[in-house]
């Protein structure tokens, strides 16, 4: 009844894919990003990632974005460094899953690009960018100590308390999916704009 459990029990009822062809993308937008292991399978995939899912039948394919600021993003923003206060990712933290750096996403959002997001969202977007299965606005960051983590007896474990709501196509407009941009406006820009290859993710350690 809570973290990514819940949320998977909620989409496989109201908005899940097993009888759906068209291809879509889970996007995770965050202020911070918690320790995820060592290899993509090892939560981001495997747990969260198949939550947000459900009844999806490839279930080895990538398809997952994650949007956090680069350090270029926090520098030439209204504040400067000092707008990356709000987002307490650490290098020591990354040194462990470099793996990441391929799913990292600059943030981008036409009028409040001057602005470091401490929002939290999530969302399933079709490959054409025009429709969304569902969208989650959350406390909750890129983390097992928000979202909940498997234990060996299959529990999960949830080390923090967040909050969030889901909107749902179903109960807002009677389809399957949102409209982007019409019925939908998402916090951000796309299509994404992927890391270049000379950025890396905004530290906290710059501010120290």
């Amino acid at each position: 009844m809570w973290g990514h459990g819940y949320l998977q029990s909620l989409l496989k009822k109201h908005a899940a894919e097993e009888h759906e062809e068209e291809e879509c993308t889970t996007i995770m937008q965050a202020s911070s990003i918690g320790s995820l292991g060592p290899n993509p399978s090892s939560w981001l995939l495997n747990d969260i990632g198949k939550s947000m899912r459900p009844g999806h039948k490839n279930t080895d394919k990538i398809d997952l974005k994650v949007i956090y600021p680069c350090y270029k993003d926090v520098a030439s923003s209204i504040d400067g460094l000092l707008g990356g206060g709000c987002l307490p990712y650490s290098r020591q933290g990354h040194n462990k899953q470099k793996w990441l750096t391929a799913l990292l996403h600059k943030w981008r959002s036409d009028g409040r690009m001057g602005a470091m997001p401490h929002i939290k969202s999530y969302c399933r977007l079709s490959s054409d960018l025009r429709t969304c299965k569902w969208f989650a606005l959350t406390s909750a960051n890129v983390s097992k100590a928000a979202w909940g983590m498997r234990t060996k007896q299959q529990s999960l474990m949830i080390q923090s308390y967040e909050a969030g709501v889901l909107f749902l196509p179903k109960f807002v407009n009677g389809s399957s999916a949102f409209a982007v941009g019409r019925e939908l406006l998402l916090p951000y820009d796309v299509p994404l704009t992927r890391y270049d290859a000379d950025d890396e993710p905004w530290f906290i350690d710059n501010l120290r």
